[in-house]
């Protein structure tokens, strides 16, 4: 049931073997491209199981069946409507029960966790588990929290519910309030060895000659690297520093040139520069 990234899971092998003992609190942070939704879900499924097996959950319980699901009651998960309906996967299962926003209104997915949203969350952790040993309660990432509903999780923090267990997910974990950040125990999730990401990297499909310039501009993070390589990352730059060049040599024509880069977006084209 639990697909730990080699270089997460001896992180994950310390907190499972402590799930009888860990702090109400956590705060898993990382750079982008670690897999670290993936890990908290995984995680989360591991702490809920009736009978882990080392590091995994049994994937055979009540209660994983019911996480495999998206439907175990135990599990909780709150991130920006936006993101959950953008992508599939468990974890947006679970979160759309948390859902700000109704089907019904034509104004854009939110992008922030709205307080609403973590006033829900702190209704469902009052009163016992229903079916697991424990609660979990995910957010993702906590750095989309906004002014108010981060004021609102203090109160979640600072008096936490017996048997439950808050997962902060952040890719940016400075940006969170100090008084959240104080409150919660830090779990840093690393980037992996060279060797290894390169290594991991050939399992994903990604050639060895892109291999190393995706990692390299990816910051070590094997995750985005795997993105930048879907998405044509080494091509698109180029064409667009060709482009550019043209430009400065005027042998290119600017309407022309923006045009043809317009479609991407001037975040994304600025990025890959």
């Amino acid at each position: 049931m639990n697909h730990w990234l080699p270089w997460t899971q001896p992180v994950a092998q310390r907190l499972v073997a402590q799930r009888e003992s860990l702090p109400h609190a956590l705060l898993i942070h990382g750079s982008r491209g670690l897999g670290k939704g993936e890990f908290v879900m995984s995680l989360a499924q591991a702490l809920l199981c009736a009978a882990p097996s080392g590091d995994h959950a049994c994937g055979h319980c009540h209660s994983c069946l019911l996480a495999s699901a998206g439907s175990n009651p135990d599990l909780h998960v709150l991130q920006p409507d936006a993101l959950t309906r953008r992508e599939e996967g468990l974890r947006s299962r679970f979160a759309a029960r948390y859902l700000a926003d109704s089907e019904e209104k034509k104004t854009k997915p939110s992008a922030v966790i709205a307080v609403d949203q973590v006033r829900d969350l702190i209704i469902a952790a009052q009163g016992r588990p229903q079916i697991a040993r424990c609660r979990v309660m995910v957010l993702y990432p906590a750095e989309a929290l906004n002014h108010n509903a981060a004021n609102s999780l203090l109160k979640l923090l600072e008096e936490p519910p017996a048997d439950t267990h808050l997962l902060l997910v952040s890719h940016e974990a400075e940006r969170l309030l100090p008084t959240i950040r104080s409150r919660c125990s830090r779990v840093a999730l690393p980037l992996p060895a060279h060797g290894e990401a390169l290594a991991w990297l050939a399992t994903a499909g990604v050639p060895a000659d892109r291999a190393e310039p995706l990692l390299a501009l990816a910051g070590g993070a094997p995750l985005r690297a795997v993105d930048y390589f879907k998405e044509g990352f080494l091509e698109l730059r180029s064409g667009l520093a060709r482009d550019l060049a043209a430009l400065a040599t005027g042998e290119g024509d600017p309407v022309t040139v923006a045009g043809q880069w317009k479609s991407h977006g001037a975040l994304r084209c600025l990025g890959w520069l």
